[in-house]
C-alpha cells in the first residue's frame, strides 16, 4: 500500500508565501528590468544600476522560491534547505 504523507498546514502557508513572492518578484523586479524610464534630474547610470540589481534579483530569487515551494510540497529535506536559502536572501 502506498501511503502519502499529508502536508502540514504550516508548510502550506509557507508554500503559499513562496508562490506569492514569485508573483510579486515577477511583477515588481521584472517590471523594473523591462521598463525603467529615466526621470529628470536622475543620473542615467543609476537607472542602469537599478536595472542590474533587479535582474540579479529575478535570476536568483524566483528559482529559489519556486524550488523551495516544490521541495516543501514534496516534504523533502532539500526543500527545507532551499526554503532557508530563499528566506535568507529575501531578507537582504
Amino acid at each position: 500500500m502506498n501511503k502519502q504523507k499529508a502536508v502540514p498546514l504550516g508548510i502550506k502557508v509557507l508554500i503559499g508565501y513562496f508562490i506569492f513572492c514569485v508573483v510579486g518578484w515577477l511583477i515588481g523586479q521584472g517590471g523594473t528590468v523591462i521598463s525603467q524610464v529615466p526621470m529628470e534630474g536622475l543620473d542615467p547610470v543609476l537607472v542602469e544600476v537599478n536595472r542590474g540589481i533587479a535582474l540579479g534579483d529575478v535570476i536568483i530569487q524566483i528559482p529559489l522560491f519556486a524550488l523551495a515551494a516544490l521541495g516543501l510540497w514534496r516534504l523533502s529535506s532539500w526543500g527545507a534547505v532551499v526554503s532557508w536559502l530563499a528566506l535568507g536572501t529575501h531578507l537582504y
